[in-house]
């Protein structure tokens, strides 16, 4: 084969369309230019590759008139795209040199053209990579990928830093198998891309780290390699061409239609339902699949509920209706939708019905009707056979009914707990003895909880004090009760403590208030009243109902000398052993106010050191007298008389 060196025709025009001037630049090379721009000073920038087997890149430098300033030639690289950066130099788009599919690059050159930094980008190789290249307002290298294959996952937009870092990559669902051929950064900060394809144009619109709210994208992370290469010098010859002579072309108007595009694949490819026919009232499911959609939008017309939005899949969907019922799912994927339908026959039966909660009913002789006709159902069918609509329980088990139409068929189940004896027993009404505490018992089988007339909760419970007494026992809804009214029975007057009294005078007891019951006196019925002229015990006893109280009292005769009724023990022996240890005076209303002890001699051994005298125990000032007769003397008080009393007292230990 022979090949030509092409031309670079590159003419400058005004801006109402005359020509300025125009050149011709060729070299022995078949040259094809890929990109052209004007860069900040004025000066112009063409990149390109060597056409069919000639495998190298170029860069062309121009004047703003159009003059070469300088050219380079790279073996390894072809470029396909470049764009300034904000410092001065460039970054470039390029595929490798050899034969395809082609490995994909990006590199950066300084402003005379040497290489700066250059990386391939690790995925999938390219027939004929012609990549959209843009600078961000930040600064970073946006390449729009368009040859993206459907089953591999290439990145449709890819961001790099000025100094060749990966930043970021995407994929769109919009874009498989298309990508996105061209690029540019918008005056709101974000970013557009554009891809022809046959039907129509495809613009996508994202914020600058390349998220779009509309159209779903997964992330893609891009491994890089470091490559490099050498420029050469490569020159160019320049012509003049004359201007081309102006031609005139006719208008053909037409006409552009804007929509969304959703792409040939759904998102969701059809639903299921299950069962395909089902009675009415009964639960019907119903699933999206396969596929994942962002939304999902049901329509159950004439069912419970009649719409459900946001599952793929879900259940208890009923139909009160027979006869032909439709399931529809709107299934919603960025801004595309797609909608799928099902029909599905209703079966006539019974409705659904209700025999009621688990339930315990109580009492002699007593039963609970179950109902199921409001199934409205042709045929019923009881646990025992029965075949009614109604069936009454009588004792304590488990019962099923099913209510059927045709195919359908609707059952319930309940247990019923029958206790024929739910009863409170207290016992009949009785009396509180003196402060004695009265229990009462309401226990009762299988009752769970109780209550009484004034409070309390428990079924046994404590009764100080007189009043009528309610409980009640409860179990479920089943409760029973008893009442008992309690009587007061106060304690009699106390008698008084072992006394002592002058001579035969009487003495009186009483029990006090008058108050029922049987009083005995020393084994004798009595009265309220007793009078007692001996010396001995007095045993008093008092009965009513179940009550019972009993004490009693000794009484001694004393001669009373001095006029005192009292008692003096005239031997003691205080040597430990608990018995007549101390000697003490006693008397009714007695009080000693002062005691002393004397020997025979007259020398006083003990002299009581408190204002009442309790007790002596046979010590003296730490002493122990030797055993034998003491005299004693002691000042007392007895009711309204006072004065001194003495006598004699054998101490032996």
């Amino acid at each position: 084969l022979h090949f030509q060196p092409s031309r670079i025709i590159l003419t400058k025009v005004d801006p109402g369309g005359s020509v300025l001037w125009s050149k011709a630049y060729v070299n022995t090379g078949v040259n094809y230019p890929r990109t052209l721009n004007r860069l900040s000073d004025g000066s112009y920038l063409i990149c390109g590759n060597g056409q069919l087997a000639a495998l190298y890149g170029f860069v062309l430098r121009l004047s703003p008139e159009g003059e070469v300033l300088w050219s380079r030639r790279y073996n390894r690289f072809q470029f396909k795209a470049f764009a300034e950066l904000p410092d001065g130099g460039w970054v470039f788009a390029a595929t490798e040199a050899g034969a395809l599919p082609q490995k994909t690059c990006v590199l950066r050159l300084d402003e005379s053209g040497n290489v700066l930094w250059a990386k391939r980008l690790i995925q999938t190789n390219a027939l004929n990579w012609l990549p959209g290249l843009q600078v961000s307002p930040l600064g970073d290298v946006l390449l729009f990928n368009y040859e993206t294959a459907k089953d591999q996952p290439v990145a449709d937009m890819i961001c790099l830093s000025p100094g060749g870092a990966f930043k970021w990559a995407k994929r769109y669902d919009i874009c498989r198998n298309y990508g996105i051929s061209a690029g540019i950064t918008t005056i709101d900060g974000g970013i557009a891309g554009v891809r022809f394809r046959s039907g129509g144009h495809l613009f996508l619109k994202t914020d600058a780290s390349g998220v779009c709210n509309s159209c779903p994208a997964d992330d893609v992370v891009l491994d890089m390699a470091d490559v490099n290469d050498t420029p050469l010098s490569i020159d160019w010859q320049i012509q003049d061409r004359p201007p081309p002579g102006p031609a005139d072309s006719d208008f053909l108007p037409f006409s552009t239609v804007l929509s969304d595009y959703c792409g040939d694949e759904k998102s969701i490819t059809g639903i299921s339902v299950d069962p395909d026919s089902v009675c009415v009232f009964q639960p019907l499911s119903a699933a999206a699949g396969p596929g994942v959609a962002d939304q999902y939008h049901w329509f159950f017309p004439g069912a419970q509920p009649p719409e459900i939005s946001g599952y793929s899949g879900l259940g208890n969907i009923r139909f009160n209706t027979a006869g032909t019922a439709s399931v529809t799912l709107v299934a919603q994927t960025g801004f595309c939708s797609d909608t799928f339908s099902r029909m599905v026959t209703v079966l006539p039966g019974p409705k659904p019905f209700d025999l009621g909660n688990d339930t315990l009913v109580c009492g002699d002789g007593v039963s609970l009707t179950l109902d199921a006709s409001d199934a409205g159902a042709a045929a019923y069918t009881w646990q025992d056979g029965s075949s009614g609509p109604t069936l009454l329980a009588k004792k304590t088990g488990r019962y099923y009914v099913e209510a059927g139409t045709g195919a359908c068929t609707v059952t319930d189940t309940i247990d019923v707990q029958v206790i024929e004896h739910f009863d409170v027993n207290l016992p009949g009404d009785t009396t509180i003895c003196g402060t004695d505490t009265l229990w009462l018992d309401a226990t009762t089988d299988f009752a769970e909880s109780y209550l009484w007339n004034d409070g309390y909760q428990t079924a046994i419970r404590p009764v100080t004090k007189q009043g009528y007494y309610a409980v009640s026992a409860f179990l479920d809804n089943c409760s029973a009760s008893d009442f008992i009214a309690v009587s007061p029975f106060p304690s009699p007057l106390p008698l008084p403590t072992d006394t002592t009294v002058c001579g035969d005078e009487p003495l009186e007891f009483s029990v006090g208030e008058s108050i029922a019951g049987m009083i005995l006196w020393n084994g004798e019925p009595g009265y309220s009243l007793f009078s007692f002229a001996d010396t001995g015990w007095v045993r008093r006893r008092v009965e009513y109902r179940n009550c019972l109280f009993e004490d009693s009292v000794h009484v001694w005769r004393a001669d009373c000398p001095e006029g005192f009724a009292y008692y003096a023990p005239n031997v003691f022996s205080p040597n430990g052993d608990g018995e007549n240890d101390f000697f003490s005076i006693t008397g009714p209303g007695l009080e000693v106010l002062a005691f002393q002890v004397y020997d025979r001699w007259g020398s006083q051994l003990y002299s009581s050191q408190t204002e009442t005298f309790d007790q002596w125990d046979g010590n003296a000032a730490g002493n122990r007298p030797e055993a034998g007769v003491y005299i004693w003397v002691a000042q007392v008080k007895q009711g309204e008389r006072s004065g001194w009393i003495s006598g004699d007292v054998l101490l032996y230990r």
